[in-house]
């Protein structure tokens, strides 16, 4: 294995286990002994790839974003509609790999700090900006414009809706229970779409292939 292929999965090591801290302990109070003591190594290995504790908060979220990218992505290629385009981003928003408490949490911390943090500001516009622009692009091509930026624009508040309340309810949100919600949405405001809820159905077992649901 080549020196920067190495390097490279010790950032993402290191920025994975800095999300785990951010969830834990909160991001002002999240230390480089705290994320060497969470991915098992010494203070100086963390301190050897990142200078600074904004720069590796920059990379944490960057990590998570390319996680995210990489599931939807994968769902996105296997999609032949543009139902099943709308459901691979709601699927890919509430997989196992990121809805859970510690992704749910750091994502909270991000949404707190993006207006005093131009670099998590613009990561978190990135990740707005994507989810809109997948949904729209798909419901575009089953209403028309005006209807489809307005669901689009709920779709996506609902979303980031669950995401916060798995934080700021006692016991989370389970995922069957969010991608309700999100159906809920659409099911109100597309009733009785055959091509809709076969979709549904069809991206739902491609995500459990892809991701190893239980």
């Amino acid at each position: 294995m080549s020196l920067t292929r190495i390097q490279k999965l010790r950032r993402q090591e290191f920025a994975d286990a800095a999300i785990e801290v951010f969830a834990e302990h909160g991001m002002a109070d999240t230390t480089f002994e705290l994320v060497a003591k969470q991915a098992g190594v010494p203070k100086s290995n963390v301190l050897h790839y990142f200078e600074n504790k904004p720069v590796l908060i920059e990379a944490a979220y960057r990590r998570y974003l390319v996680t995210y990218s990489g599931e939807i992505n994968e769902l996105l290629k296997r999609a032949k509609t543009p139902w099943d385009r709308i459901y691979a981003v709601i699927e890919a928003n509430f997989s196992k790999t990121t809805f859970r408490p510690s992704v749910t949490r750091a994502y909270a911390y991000l949404c707190a700090e993006a207006h005093r943090n131009a670099a998590l500001d613009r990561i978190h516009r990135i990740m707005t900006k994507r989810m809109h622009n997948n949904l729209m692009f798909a419901l575009a091509q089953v209403t028309d414009t005006t209807h489809a930026n307005l669901v689009a624009q709920s779709l996506s508040l609902t979303i980031r809706g669950l995401w916060l309340g798995c934080v700021t309810q006692s016991n989370g949100i389970e995922r069957g229970d969010a991608i309700g919600q999100c159906e809920f949405l659409l099911s109100a405001l597309f009733p009785d779409n055959e091509e809709r809820i076969e979709s549904k159905k069809r991206m739902a077992e491609i995500s459990s292939i892809l991701f190893d649901y239980e």
